[in-house]
């Protein structure tokens, strides 16, 4: 079974197993640490050493939330998971947590938000951040920007609750709504993926 495929159902399972220890990050420096592996992954894929910088700055940023967002909520299982393997000549980019997920996260500086696909459109189209009073909450919108840039074709899949967001780049601001889904098997804490295709290089 590929990394990817392993990772989803660890978020999805309601008593989190400890993962494999090659994809676990207990810690934000662990994490960093393998940040220069996937870069040198990417160069290995044949990517430009601009565009191996601007993936593992997006992982970055991805295992950067994993943290910032869950010091102290986890559910189980403090870290994340962050694995990248190639399937099919395509470049998989897999971060996942079990903390408290999106919805718990910004209802911190909005406590209006009442469902987990608002919380998912909020986190993908506005500045806002669980961090109050932190000048954050630009990162989804980064990671957004950075495909639709330079890797068109990448698709992009963020899970929380049980709302998921899927899109490939070009990603539209104004069809970000219609790309999220309601009622999709709970995922306990949050799950990220960026499949980069051989045609981005």
């Amino acid at each position: 079974m590929t990394d990817q495929l392993q990772a989803l159902p660890w978020v999805v399972s309601k008593n989190g197993d400890q993962p494999p220890t090659e994809f676990l990050c207990p810690t934000r420096d662990v994490a960093d640490g393998r940040l220069p592996k996937l870069y040198n992954a990417a160069i290995h894929h044949k990517f430009s050493a601009n565009q191996a910088a601007l993936l593992t700055a997006l992982a970055g940023e991805l295992t950067a939330n994993c943290f910032d967002h869950n010091l102290g909520k986890w559910r189980d299982i403090s870290g994340c998971w962050f694995s990248f393997s190639s399937l099919e000549d395509q470049l998989h980019i897999t971060i996942a947590d079990r903390g408290q997920g999106i919805l718990n996260s910004l209802k911190q500086a909005d406590s209006s938000l009442a469902s987990p696909h608002d919380a998912l459109v909020v986190a993908l189209t506005k500045q806002i951040s669980g961090r109050q009073p932190e000048n954050r909450g630009r990162g989804l919108k980064f990671i957004i920007n950075a495909l639709n840039e330079h890797f068109t074709g990448a698709k992009f899949i963020l899970r929380s609750d049980d709302a998921q967001f899927v899109a490939t780049a070009p990603i539209e601001t104004s069809r970000i709504v219609e790309s999220i889904q309601s009622n999709q098997a709970a995922v306990y804490g949050t799950y990220a993926e960026i499949v980069i295709p051989p045609e981005t290089k």
